[in-house]
């Protein structure tokens, strides 16, 4: 996984490890004078080019997951987070499941935007979802957003996404899933 993460970096893009099981960085914050965490010094804001922090950090974690600082790497990915809202009818108590595919949240973002994503490169996460990558556009960097269709979130300046090729641990008994690139013409 560490030289996965090396590749990257030699791409320009700044990365740092994360746990296996639940995506969060490993990396901690600087501390004080006094001892305490100085916040946003740690996690995302540790992800670096620089090589030989990379090895030490997959020598120290040789699993961990790659996290890719998505605004500082010049990118901005969408991410499609497919799932099932339920709620409870307030008259007869019933349970409600409203589903979100992958195929109905790109749905609802072309009828926001009135035209498709163009084509870029995606991978697929743990849940079935998609990030699509993207160059930051030229200007003020976008910070992540929230303002697009349910279930669609922007991580751009302050963001971060897991890279294939990654791997989720969740049950141990259950193995490993890997987060993989898509198929060319799945987007």
């Amino acid at each position: 996984m560490g030289q996965a993460a090396i590749a990257f970096a030699r791409r320009g893009w700044f990365v740092f490890p994360c746990n296996v099981q639940n995506g969060r960085p490993l990396v901690g914050g600087d501390r004080d004078d006094d001892g305490n965490v100085i916040k946003n010094s740690g996690g995302l804001h540790k992800a670096t080019r620089d090589e030989a922090q990379i090895e030490a950090w997959w020598r120290r974690w040789p699993v961990a997951q790659i996290g890719l600082h998505s605004g500082v790497s010049g990118l901005l990915h969408l991410d499609f987070d497919p799932r099932v809202d339920e709620t409870v009818d307030p008259e007869t108590g019933e349970v409600l499941a409203d589903t979100w595919t992958v195929d109905r949240l790109k749905a609802a973002l072309l009828a926001q935007m009135g035209e498709a994503l163009p084509a870029t490169l995606t991978s697929v996460t743990p849940s079935g979802g998609e990030h699509h990558w993207f160059r930051m556009p030229a200007g003020e960097p976008i910070g992540n957003r929230g303002n697009l269709p349910k279930h669609i979130d922007v991580r751009g300046q302050g963001g971060y996404i897991i890279a294939p090729p990654s791997e989720r641990i969740g049950d141990l008994a259950q193995g490993g899933k890997k987060i993989p690139w898509a198929r060319a013409g799945a987007g």
